[in-house]
């Protein structure tokens, strides 16, 4: 039996290593996007947690609660806020988006929960299920909580 001499065996070999190193690169490609994913959930949960918070004592003012006018109340209502916060969330799942309620209004007396007022605290809790598209990993919650204080 002859061996070739044109190089046909070289190519063959050529073919499985690439494949083996291709499969091992896109690998953690794939990888590193999805944790690249994963860290943008993250920091767009704190963000939303942060900027509903914010909305939350912003429009809280002293009059009395109506919900059908969400200009007037004690605390704006809950629907408002959530509806606030995942208008903040772009690019992720809005299904997968749960906000804690009823927010935690807290302050120096029992009055804070009845009436926000200045010095009274609110505190919320956004949490994201994410999934992995990727990798083979079980599904995170990431969880975000903000707090704070009504100044004035």
């Amino acid at each position: 039996m002859t061996i070739p001499r044109d190089g046909a065996g070289q190519r063959g070999q050529a073919i499985v290593e690439f494949a083996l190193a291709a499969s091992v690169a896109l690998t953690l490609i794939f990888g590193i996007i999805d944790f690249g994913r994963g860290l943008y959930t993250y920091d767009l949960v704190s963000q939303a947690a942060r900027v509903g918070t914010r909305y939350a004592i912003v429009h809280a003012t002293i009059a009395a609660h109506n919900c059908s006018d969400p200009l007037v109340g004690t605390t704006p209502c809950e629907t408002d806020v959530i509806a606030y916060i995942k208008s903040k969330m772009t690019g992720v799942d809005p299904s997968q988006i749960t906000v804690k309620t009823p927010f935690t209004w807290e302050g120096a007396d029992a009055t804070c929960e009845a009436t926000a007022k200045p010095g009274c605290t609110v505190g919320i809790e956004v949490d994201y299920n994410f999934t992995f598209v990727t990798l083979p990993l079980p599904a995170q919650t990431i969880k975000s909580y903000s707090q704070m204080v009504i100044a004035q």
